[in-house]
């Protein structure tokens, strides 16, 4: 809990390197019944800074098939989304809680699938994300299901967030700047 682990960058300068990715083979974080985490993958106390490099501008944190559970991390000044969880029926749970995800390129969140499972996005803090320079987007702040594998979530609780200035495609419109929840 004292010093952050950085991931990051020499170039200080958003899309200078890929991101972190969580893989078909990653173990996805698990949780009790409470809501408390048990095992699997964990991002806790980090930054992840200045990432996103690549022709499609890639999210920082990209779960694929595998979510971590992100607690107490900053995702800041990258070229894409900030964090980007999808993926088929291994996804039961999401939860990203206590971080700030700010000034990214894209949505802060974007969640697109969890198989008839549960997203719980928990006290953070959204500044500046999102699609400011497209013609198009949806949910510079918060992006839950739409895509093209969301199946639906049988549970989504957006708990104490503190959402500020995200957009999302202002040149011709978008939806959802803050919060876009999509079945």
């Amino acid at each position: 809990e004292g010093d952050n682990i950085v991931f990051t960058s020499k170039n200080a300068s958003s899309g200078s390197w890929g991101g972190i990715i969580f893989g078909d083979r990653g173990v996805g974080a698990k949780f009790d019944e409470a809501n408390n985490y048990l095992s699997g993958s964990i991002l806790q106390y980090c930054v992840v800074e200045f990432a996103g490099a690549g022709k499609f501008a890639g999210p920082a944190i990209w779960g694929i098939s595998a979510a971590p559970f992100i607690f107490h991390c900053i995702i800041n000044r990258n070229e894409g989304r900030g964090i980007t969880i999808e993926g088929r029926g291994s996804i039961e749970k999401i939860v990203i809680a206590g971080s700030t995800i700010a000034y990214n390129g894209g949505t802060g969140i974007w969640c697109a699938t969890c198989e008839r499972g549960t997203v719980i996005i928990n006290n953070n803090t959204l500044i500046r994300n999102g699609y400011k320079d497209t013609y198009n987007g949806s949910g510079g702040g918060i992006h839950i299901g739409g895509g093209y594998i969301w199946s639906g979530a049988k549970r989504v609780d957006i708990i104490e967030n503190t959402l500020l200035e995200n957009v999302c495609g202002e040149k011709l419109g978008g939806d959802g700047a803050g919060i876009f929840i999509q079945d």
